[in-house]
């Protein structure tokens, strides 16, 4: 049961936008730009749709492996 939690709560975590949006707008230095921030500034920003979605299929596909992983290894006990 708290390994669907942990799994749930770092999936959201890593899509966090607004919080971090509209207080640094990606920080100094693109220190606290995330994936969904690089995203909507490739997007919005640059105008830029191919990039954003190729920004877009790679975050994806992180989030997958990391899914992949915990399934295969997080759900041996249970």
């Amino acid at each position: 049961m708290y390994k669907r939690q942990l799994l749930l709560s770092f999936i959201w975590n890593f899509q966090h936008f607004e919080t971090l949006y509209v207080m640094t707008t990606g920080g100094p230095a693109k220190a606290t730009t995330t994936f969904s921030v690089a995203v909507y500034k490739t997007a919005f920003q640059k105008f830029d749709l191919g990039e954003a979605g190729a920004i877009g299929i790679l975050w994806m596909a992180l989030l997958s492996v990391i899914v992949a992983l915990y399934l295969k290894f997080g759900t041996e006990n249970e």
